[in-house]
């Protein structure tokens, strides 16, 4: 993975650019099926999105998984767990993170709604992408007195270009199929907050006084995928993080995300990622990549900041 940082301080300041999107970095990856899954993580203070520009694999953001293959783009707000890992095919992509984000409605350096499918697909425009992402892969790696103010006003170009994709595809809701989007939201706020604990339709319905039916229908509806699966998918990925970042028996692991019963705990994990958690344990230890945060430092070499 090579990746390249840009300075937090412009040539160009014109008026309102303290209301643009500031870009933080530039990273591209390639993955084949001989290497591993990135680790798990989240930026805290900044969002990032990436290209596919080749190739097609799996994303994981937040204990859902998503396919994706060339030509999708690939949010994560800010505090959003994921990861890429390869499916049948090399991958390439190409991540940008970035800063001073501020959308209508949504908070700081949000770019979607939690609670909206975060890959999309490039129907159009596709050659403009490709284009103004090879000029800011070209300029970023440049000397030139103006390269920070340029790169950020390309950066900005394919930012508003992604958005106006990302735009069109969300549909929009009516009064009602946004009461119905913002109850599923809250019962999702509720499950993160008591994921280790013992949860069902019924006692969530109870909590929240709706028929297990309705609850059933509005969650599917607002996100894609019934609240079983939901609950599953989260303890799974809870459960990846405890695998990569601590030391505990999978007894333990398993207990600490809700599933008391290990052989249980076992066969969900591997229906899910087709290997037994001690396996992934194992497989992660051994080339485990920790992505590191940007800095104002300049240094050489493939993997920092130049």
């Amino acid at each position: 993975m090579s990746k390249y940082c840009i300075s937090s301080t412009c040539e160009i300041d014109p008026k309102g650019a303290e209301q643009l999107p500031h870009l933080l970095y530039v990273s591209s990856w390639r993955q084949t099926g001989s290497t591993l899954p990135r680790s798990l993580h989240s930026h805290p203070d900044f969002a990032e999105f990436s290209f596919v520009l080749a190739g097609r694999g799996i994303c994981e953001i937040n204990g859902t998984l998503y396919p994706i293959e060339k030509d999708d783009i690939v949010i994560y707000n800010p505090g959003i767990l994921h990861d890429e890992f390869v499916d049948s095919q090399p991958i390439s992509l190409v991540s940008i993170a970035a800063d001073n984000i501020h959308r209508p409605g949504l908070p700081e350096n949000c770019i979607i709604e939690n609670n909206i499918t975060p890959v999309f697909h490039l129907y159009s425009d596709t050659h403009t992408f490709h284009a103004l992402l090879t000029a800011l892969a070209d300029e970023i790696k440049s000397v030139n007195l103006y390269r920070d103010s340029t790169c950020q006003a390309l950066f900005q170009a394919l930012f508003y270009k992604m958005l106006s994709q990302i735009d069109a595809s969300c549909p929009q809701l009516t009064i009602s199929d946004q009461i119905h989007t913002d109850l599923a939201h809250q019962i999702r706020a509720y499950v993160d907050r008591h994921i280790t604990e013992k949860l069902s339709v019924q006692t969530i319905a109870h909590t929240f006084h709706i028929s297990p039916s309705y609850l059933a229908r509005i969650f599917k509806n607002a996100l894609g995928c019934p609240l079983s699966q939901y609950i599953i998918r989260r303890r799974l990925g809870e459960a990846q993080t405890l695998l990569l970042n601590t030391e505990l028996p999978i007894s333990e692991v398993a207990g600490s995300v809700g599933y008391p019963n290990q052989s249980y705990f076992t066969k969900l994990f591997m229906q899910s990622f087709h290997i037994t958690p001690l396996q992934y344990r194992k497989l992660l230890s051994q080339q485990l990549i920790n992505l590191s945060y940007p800095t104002k430092e300049l240094h050489n070499g493939e993997g920092s900041c130049v």
